[in-house]
């Protein structure tokens, strides 16, 4: 920095002087100033996050060991009341045709309870084992094998055929899988069950007569899987809450309340997503979107 000094005399200005002072020590100061402000700055903010994250661990940590211990519960509940149960429909099973008529054993609600009960077991089962590898964890490249999903759906619905016509409800399939081949990387039982529970719940849900269209179709990397049936749909305000756990709004979750939530989780495990689809009276769609191959 420079300075400038007039000088002057009895007869005038004689000129001026310049006195200089050089800045470089204080500028020197100043960027050590500002180094050591921002060194702060971040150790204090890395500070600040090891000691919030130690302080969230230790708040949540009786909360993770209360629903680890819940899921334990739920696992060891659902194994051990299987083996009763079993027990149970195969009493019922050996009672003679002529007293399965006597009104006071009332025979075709014990049968409908313990079927009833048997798929809610296997649900929380299910969903236990789940949660234990991570529900929404994704699947590991040892647990996927490549499979034409096209055929899974076609010996599916075969099998559910039966189950459809009592009510005389045609189930649809399309492409033709003799024309056409979906291939994909996942777990075969598992899909299995995703479709199985969303079949299921269209098949109850379709009016006598009706028709459950299955849509398969790949677009990009993504293969869409589209369920439809003629049923009544949603409320709006329930578009969310049916894959909930134990919704029974409209009777949509599934007969245990599980069917929707485990399919979702299945979906999501594979790298994809469970959603609705159409919702208005004589038109009830759920879509699979799952990764291409």
């Amino acid at each position: 920095m420079s300075l400038w000094q007039p000088v002057n005399s009895q007869a005038g200005r004689l000129g001026y002087v310049r006195v200089a002072l050089s800045d470089q020590p204080a500028q020197a100061d100043l960027i050590r100033l500002r180094r050591g402000l921002l060194l702060g700055c971040i150790v204090t903010a890395l500070a600040a996050l090891l000691v919030g994250r130690r302080m969230l661990q230790a708040a949540f940590s009786p909360l993770q060991r209360q629903v680890s211990a819940l899921q334990r519960f739920t696992a060891d509940a659902s194994h051990e009341l299987r083996h009763p149960l079993t027990t149970l429909r195969t009493l019922l099973a050996a009672v003679p045709e002529d007293l399965r008529q006597e009104p006071t054993l009332a025979w075709p609600e014990l049968d409908g309870l313990c079927s009833r009960l048997g798929e809610l077991l296997d649900d929380l089962l299910l969903l236990a084992r789940q949660e234990q590898v991570g529900l929404d964890g994704p699947l590991a490249p040892g647990d996927r094998q490549t499979f034409d999903l096209l055929e899974l759906l076609e010996d599916l619905i075969r099998c559910l055929t039966p189950q459809a016509a009592v009510r005389a409800i045609r189930l649809e399939l399309r492409p033709d899988p003799a024309d056409h081949r979906v291939r994909f990387r996942g777990q075969g039982e598992q899909l299995l069950r995703l479709f199985t529970n969303l079949l299921d719940n269209a098949i109850r849900h379709s009016p006598r007569g009706g028709t459950v269209w299955v849509v398969v179709s790949e677009a990009g990397q993504r293969i869409r899987v589209s369920i439809a049936d003629e049923g009544p749909g949603i409320a709006l305000q329930d578009r969310e809450r049916m894959f909930e756990r134990f919704w029974s709004g409209a009777d949509r979750g599934g007969q245990s309340g599980l069917g929707l939530a485990i399919s979702r989780a299945i979906a999501r495990r594979h790298g994809g997503e469970l959603q609705l689809g159409e919702n208005r009276p004589g038109r009830f769609e759920l879509l699979v979107l799952l990764p291409g191959p």
